[in-house]
């Protein structure tokens, strides 16, 4: 094998193998069917739930209404996680899940907003 004689390079049997694409998660993205007509077969990159769940666990984190910042510095601190994110996982179908990620994060800021 390539890899391991002439590139000396370890690998994990556990983690290497044939697998279906709809099973199949790297770097936080996974695969899904394209249900389209004519695109049988095809796969498209959309991000893993984990990566999802990391997400909304900052911004959770972020916009506690009883972290002891304004609502600028806390606008900041979104930003920064959001572009972040957005610059990482960019390539993924994201568009739908992101309008309700806006959703849900507009009403924290609400709440933090009535709460000072």
């Amino acid at each position: 094998m390539f890899l391991r004689d002439k590139l000396e390079l370890p690998i994990n049997w556990k983690k290497s193998g044939i697998k279906r694409p709809s099973t199949f998660k790297v770097l936080g993205y996974g695969f899904t069917p394209v249900y389209k007509k004519g695109e049988k077969g095809k796969y498209q990159l959309v991000v893993a739930k984990g990566s999802w769940d990391c997400l909304k666990r900052k911004l959770k984190y972020a916009t506690k209404k009883t972290l002891p910042l304004g609502i600028e510095e806390r606008l900041k601190r979104l930003r920064l996680i959001y572009q972040g994110w957005l610059n990482a996982f960019r390539l993924g179908k994201i568009h739908s899940k992101l309008k309700k990620l806006d959703e849900w994060l507009r009403n924290r800021l609400r709440y933090c907003i009535w709460h000072d």
